[in-house]
């Protein structure tokens, strides 16, 4: 199984440079997994001489990025190749990125996130989680041109984006392409292709709160939760997801949404553990309460009796009390006459 991810806007540059990763590595990152180039390298090159003929302007209006933005990528794309190289999946430093945390896997999960991540961006195509890229900005649904292509999406699609994408599904022995990537990159990738062409069924990740509208930050860590169970548990049917939860447990598959193309997974304010711990308490407390399953009318009613036999008791104490000081104070008049 291999995902697709989209990239992210926030980059991690101060510690995610590829020297300053294996200082942070006990073991050198290079004894666990095989840093490479992207595939699709060389045709991003082309893109890379487009962006470096766009003088300030031309390049923040088609960003349409703050002046700031605008100068740190002007200057990055007029000096692309000298700059600092980076791990791609330690790169990316969005919600969906903290998700993932690919930094806390061990080797193994490593060596699976390597064979089973394709991160869908506007300037390399695709790359892989280990791949070696620069830092840059520049979306899929930017308009830029190259090669007599109007787009990033037409640009892309002329270079075989899919093709490479199903390839590397099959070197890996994938058989499943799970969808974790937003609609703007998704639409780069020829789904029907991969199918067709590859026998590799698609399958789309959706996210979706159990009530109400499910925030887009919440979407964006889901799938980067996703690629990392993925990872760690290493499925290889549909079926072997469903036990998703997300890191905190506010997720939980939905069958009754789920079907051919779609796998849903419902987010909770509450999670999953402490709901079912609720769950529990009060199956506990119904038992307490003289058996499960009683109505509202029967609790109520038995509560009435409980309320009635109180205060008939007290009315009886009562009663007992005046009778008993009736009796003393006869007694002490008697006492007073005879004296």
């Amino acid at each position: 199984m291999i995902c697709l991810l989209s990239p992210a806007k926030t980059l991690m540059e101060t510690s995610a440079s590829l020297a300053s990763t294996f200082r942070k590595s006990d073991v050198a990152l290079k004894s666990k997994v095989s840093c490479s180039k992207p595939t699709l390298e060389k045709q991003s090159r082309r893109l890379v001489e487009s962006m470096q003929q766009l003088n300030k302007k031309q390049l923040k209006d088609l960003l349409g990025v703050s002046d700031a933005i605008a100068d740190l990528n002007f200057n990055r794309f007029k000096d692309f190749y000298n700059q600092k190289e980076y791990i791609a999946s330690y790169l990316y430093d969005g919600p969906a990125y903290k998700g993932l945390n690919a930094m806390e896997m061990n080797d193994e999960e490593l060596k699976t996130l390597e064979k089973s991540l394709c991160i869908l961006t506007g300037l390399y195509g695709y790359v892989k989680a280990f791949d070696v890229i620069q830092p840059y900005r520049l979306d899929m649904g930017k308009k830029l041109q190259a090669d007599g292509c109007k787009n990033l999406y037409d640009y892309w699609k002329t270079q075989n984006i899919t093709k490479s994408i199903g390839l590397f599904a099959k070197q890996n022995g994938a058989k499943i392409v799970l969808n974790c990537a937003s609609q703007e990159y998704a639409k780069v990738v020829d789904f029907a292709m991969l199918e067709n062409d590859f026998d590799i069924k698609v399958v789309n990740c959706v996210f979706k709160a159990n009530s109400g509208r499910l925030a887009s930050v919440f979407a964006k860590q889901a799938r980067g939760m996703m690629v990392r169970y993925v990872a760690t548990t290493n499925p290889s049917t549909l079926d072997d997801l469903q036990g998703f939860s997300g890191s905190a447990g506010h997720f939980r598959y939905s069958g009754v949404e789920s079907n051919g193309t779609d796998i849903v997974f419902e987010r909770f304010e509450t999670p999953i553990t402490k709901r079912a711990g609720n769950y529990i308490q009060n199956q506990k407390r119904k038992v307490v309460n003289g058996g499960g399953g009683e109505t509202n009318a029967v609790q109520r009613e038995k509560k009435a009796k409980r309320d009635t036999g109180s205060k008939e008791q007290m009315s009886t104490q009562v009663s007992t009390h005046r009778r008993g000081t009736r009796r003393s104070s006869r007694v002490v008049k008697a006492k007073t006459e005879e004296s």
